[in-house]
């Protein structure tokens, strides 16, 4: 071989090495920015894209990690959405939530929790029995973690309100246990009015059951009892039974009323007259009494309701002012029209009138300010509680004013006619002698 062809070997081969040293130092940039870019989305720049290159496997390399960086994204997108309903879900949970971990520390409290034991300063991190101040709940938790067993208390008061508790344990990976609290103070009450009823209910029927079964026995056991006496005694039996039929009666109409059974059918009617036609009816009870009943409305008084109702409201309002007035009592009917159209009526006796601490209680199912006074003159202790329902029913209201001994006053306001234009002026009923009506 010649020199110059030995020269030339030796050039080519010097090239080559300097081009594979130069492509090396290309590919190992190349793969250094690719690296570089790979620390940073993982330092949290995931908006950074990896640099592209011109060499084809360089640029398959950092295609599949942009492609595996995109990937990420879109996965980290998905569990903060998920985790931000998880957070709104337990934010607007009608239920307290406590997550506990099992050092004994909350990981989340709920808007609930905070606010059922007035949490001021954030509970997450911090000892249950820190934060906590209720020994049972804090035992029960405690009792979960231990043992690692559900737990349920079916009622758990904190404060005035009652709850459901239950505990369970979740388990790996985290160990947390979850408390769920359920409100059931409402269901409570509910149940307290069931019971109440119940009673009330059994005891109102009891008393002329006894009294029914007593006096049949005594018939049943003396065939042959003086005619005068058994005459009394299948009086007394009767007057326990209408009481009976009273009751159911009223227990009827109430439970009808109060469950949205029964339908107004109002129409535009003469009060006044309604009123004299049940002074009329009522005349045999004050002439027993020895009370006066007088109606003293504008007339015509015309009034927009469900005229059958209305007359059970005043029938309601005027036996029972008649009923626990005094010897020679008065009761007076009166009323007035409203400029709005809008109607008032007033039911006022001068009999024993009401204490303040049971005014507002006597519009409820049984409640009597003298019981024995009230059973005495037959009432079923629902009348009030069927007016207040059934003026409601019609869009009015009724409130009592009164003192103790010094009689009552009941009023009822009722709405004008619906699209009714009020052309009239307030008419006040004052005490007129020609329209009264005497027991």
């Amino acid at each position: 071989m010649t020199p110059w062809a030995s020269g030339i070997l030796v050039l080519v081969a010097a090239l080559l090495v300097v081009g594979f040293f130069v492509a090396g130092r290309r590919r190992t940039a190349a793969i250094h920015r690719i690296t570089d870019a790979a620390d940073r989305i993982a330092r949290g720049e995931v908006q950074l894209e990896v640099p592209a290159t011109d060499r084809p496997e360089i640029a398959d390399l950092a295609g599949s990690v942009n492609r595996m960086k995109q990937s990420l994204v879109d996965k980290i997108e998905e569990l903060d959405r998920d985790r931000a309903v998880a957070a709104s879900v337990i934010t607007g949970m009608e239920q307290g939530l406590l997550l506990v971990d099992p050092r004994r520390r909350i990981n989340r409290a709920n808007r609930v929790i905070r606010n059922l034991f007035d949490l001021q300063r954030e509970p997450e991190g911090r000892l249950l029995a820190e934060v906590i101040r209720h020994p049972t709940l804090n035992e029960r938790v405690e009792t979960a973690l231990r043992d690692g067993n559900e737990i349920h208390e079916p009622l758990l008061q904190v404060g005035n309100r009652s709850f459901d508790l239950r505990i369970k344990p979740l388990g790996p990976p985290t160990g947390n246990t979850i408390v769920l609290l359920y409100d059931i103070t409402r269901i409570e009450a509910l149940e307290s009015v069931r019971r109440e009823f119940v009673a009330n209910v059994s005891h109102e029927l009891r008393t002329p059951l006894t009294s029914i079964k007593a006096f049949l026995e005594t018939l049943l056991s003396s065939p042959n009892e003086d005619p005068e006496a058994r005459q009394k005694f299948l009086g007394i039996i009767a007057k326990h039974a209408r009481r009976m039929e009273d009751l159911v009666d009223d227990l009827t109409d109430l439970s009808r009323i109060e469950t949205g059974s029964v339908e107004l059918h109002p129409s535009v009617f003469d009060a006044a007259q309604m009123c004299r036609e049940i002074a009329t009816d009522l005349e045999p009870r004050t002439a027993e009494l020895d009370v006066s009943l007088i109606v003293s409305l504008p007339a015509p008084f015309t009034i927009y309701a469900d005229r059958r109702r209305m007359e059970q409201v005043m029938t309601n309002l005027m036996d029972n002012a008649i009923k626990f007035n005094r010897q020679n009592g008065q009761v007076r009917v009166t009323g007035s029209i409203h400029q709005s159209g809008g109607a008032r009526l007033v039911v006022e006796d001068d009999g024993v009138g009401i204490a303040a601490e049971s005014a507002d209680k006597i519009f409820r199912r049984f409640y009597r300010v003298d019981p024995a006074r009230s059973r005495e003159a037959g009432g079923t202790g629902l009348g009030l509680a069927i007016v207040k329902h059934l003026m409601r029913l019609h869009g009015g209201s009724i409130t009592v004013e009164s003192e103790l001994g010094s009689g009552s006053r009941f009023v009822l306001e009722l709405p004008a006619a619906p699209g009714s234009e009020a052309t009239r002026g307030e008419q006040t009923a004052s005490p007129d002698p020609d329209q009264k009506g005497e027991g």
